[in-house]
Order: structure tokens, then C-alpha cells, then sequence
């Protein structure tokens, strides 16, 4: 007749905050994982490749084709030479990409790691330089190996952090799941 027990209602529902600290965890490993600093090669491996451009395409990282080339964050300037074998690219995440991809004309010289020559597969570009003689307007582009290291690291350390910050937040589901559990026993135990 007088039931005291405390209805489902009263208590706090935690599982919820259970589960976003396991996928907290989840995405903060990978942004980790992924983005630990990567070891890029010294200037000494590089080569230069010099020559007239044939073609400039504009392909997605994550299909390779145009189609998903409006996506900033994951494409890549395609080059290919003429009298010449082999596509070079150049990554959106690397220094003064709009201007590489869309005033970089004629002429370029791109230096690359010299094992990846005659592999059959796109060449990463870790420096350019533009020689376009009927530019008479912009500077020419010029992208130095530093300034592309230094670009890629501080990208690498954001996204670390970042990922140690999410780790951070799911600790903070824990504590505040710990806590509403806590709350909910006392509520039972007071008959509340």
C-alpha cells in the first residue's frame, strides 16, 4: 500500500555518459594515431624535376578522381609534364595550396624523394617553383621545402593535442557518470 521505493523516474540515467567516454576514447586514439608526427624525408633526398606543364587536374585523396575535388580539406594538385612520364601532386594541407593550384602555370621545377622516380604512382611535392615568363602580374610560386615541413608539423602537433584534449573530455564522461551513480545510490539508500 505504501510503496517508498523510488520510481525508475527519480534516478539519472549514466549509461549515456558511459558511452561517450568510450568514443571520446576511440576518436581521441585515432587523432592521435593517425596524426603522430610523421618522419618526412631530409633535403638530401630530394631531387629536382623541371619541365613544361602538360596537364594540372584536381583529384580527392580519398578516391582519386575529380569528383569529390570540392572537398578542401582532402584533395590534391595533380601535374603531369610534357615529354615526360610520372604525375606529381601537391596536397591541399601544404603552404599556399590556392595559389599552387590556381596561378602555378607553364614552368615548374618540383623536387621529390628520388626512390619514388619510375614507381607508376604519384610523387608527393615537397618544394615548387613556378617559371612563367608571361606572368606579368602575380609573383611567381615558390614554395620551399622548410616552409612545407614546417606547415605539415604544426598540423601534426594541432591534431595531437587536439586528440589529448578529447581523451581529456572523456575522462570528464567518466567523472560525471561516476558522479550521477553516486547520486542515484544515494537516492536510494534515502528512499528518496
Amino acid at each position: 500500500m505504501l510503496d517508498t521505493s523510488p520510481d525508475a523516474s527519480d534516478y539519472f540515467t549514466i549509461w549515456p555518459y558511459y558511452f561517450l567516454a568510450v568514443v571520446s576514447v576511440l576518436i581521441g586514439l585515432v587523432m592521435i594515431v593517425v596524426w603522430w608526427p610523421e618522419s618526412f624525408p631530409d633535403k638530401d633526398e630530394l631531387v629536382m624535376v623541371k619541365g613544361d606543364i602538360a596537364t594540372v587536374r584536381i583529384k580527392d585523396d580519398i578516391s582519386g578522381t575529380s569528383a569529390g575535388a570540392f572537398m578542401p580539406a582532402v584533395t590534391s594538385v595533380y601535374f603531369t609534364f610534357k615529354k615526360q612520364d610520372g604525375e606529381y601532386f601537391y596536397p591541399s594541407t601544404q603552404p599556399d595550396y590556392h595559389i599552387v593550384r590556381d596561378f602555378t602555370a607553364v614552368n615548374i621545377e618540383v623536387w621529390v624523394i628520388k626512390e619514388e622516380l619510375g614507381g607508376g604512382l604519384p610523387i608527393r611535392i615537397w618544394q615548387i617553383v613556378e617559371d612563367n615568363p608571361y606572368n606579368l602580374v602575380f609573383e611567381a610560386t615558390n614554395v620551399t621545402y622548410e616552409a612545407v615541413i614546417e606547415r605539415l608539423v604544426i598540423i601534426d602537433r594541432s591534431m595531437v593535442v587536439a586528440g589529448y584534449y578529447v581523451l581529456v573530455l572523456a575522462f570528464g564522461f567518466v567523472l560525471f557518470g561516476v558522479g550521477l551513480r553516486h547520486v542515484n545510490r544515494r537516492r536510494d539508500a534515502e528512499g528518496f
